[in-house]
């Protein structure tokens, strides 16, 4: 089963937007794409966790980005997105062949 992660309503704005990213695919190979940073208007990066709670990758986002997990085992990881030393949003990847 493949599919996305859309993520909405991750933080509004002043003005009442919201902002969103989309990680896919999910479960991932390879390659994991994030789309939508160019709604986040400060210091942006992820952090990527295995499920024993170890830092597998940490990357600053400036941009449409991508994570490559072809490296990592299978299994299940977990990840925080940081806007400005915050957290805006925490979510759930799934590595397989």
């Amino acid at each position: 089963m493949t599919g996305n992660i859309s993520v909405g309503d991750v933080n509004s704005t002043s003005d009442g937007n919201t902002k969103s990213i989309t990680l896919y695919p999910n479960p991932v190979v390879d390659i994991l794409q994030i789309r939508g940073l160019e709604n986040f208007q400060g210091s942006t990066r992820i952090e990527v966790f295995d499920v024993s709670g170890i830092l597998v990758s940490e990357k600053a986002l400036f941009s449409d980005a991508e994570i490559d997990f072809s490296e990592f085992a299978d299994g299940i990881f977990f990840y925080s997105l940081f806007e400005d030393g915050n957290i805006v949003q925490q979510g759930k990847i799934v590595k397989e062949n």
